[in-house]
């Protein structure tokens, strides 16, 4: 058995495999871990395209690289480890974890923070921002 297996449950045959794994495979010191699936590649996508948005259109936010932007904008949704200055300049915050470990609804969330703030300041998102809008808000709850 490989050190790691990871399997979408989908339906009865991914469940009833992972049983069998479990059951059959996998050594008494193994850990099984069952979580909420992260994030798509449609919503990384579209942060990218937002971030560098808000960098190009609101006074100050070029003064961080798009990594330390996103650190803000999930210090906002309570994520990450570094210090960095609050979006409104209120103090500091620590950053630390990875926006790829989010879930697709936390990202979701984080995606709706991005857009509220933009629109606070009247970014004009580029095409490239909301090519992938429909699908990301279409994520169920």
């Amino acid at each position: 058995m490989t050190d790691k297996v990871t399997i979408r449950l989908v339906g009865q045959s991914q469940r009833d495999h992972a049983c069998a794994i479990i059951q059959n495979k996998a050594p008494q010191s193994y850990v099984v871990t069952i979580q909420p699936e992260t994030r798509t590649i449609a919503q990384n996508r579209l942060m990218w395209p937002l971030i560098t948005d808000m960098r190009r259109q609101i006074e100050g936010m070029d003064a961080f690289t798009p990594e330390q932007t996103k650190l803000r904008f999930l210090n906002a949704l309570d994520k990450e480890m570094q210090f960095l200055p609050e979006l409104e300049g209120g103090g500091m915050f620590v950053v630390g974890q990875r926006s790829s470990l989010l879930s697709k609804e936390r990202f979701r969330d984080l995606i709706e923070i991005m857009f509220a703030y933009g629109s606070k300041y009247d970014v004009i998102w580029s095409a490239k921002a909301t090519e992938n809008l429909d699908e990301i808000r279409n994520i169920k709850k």
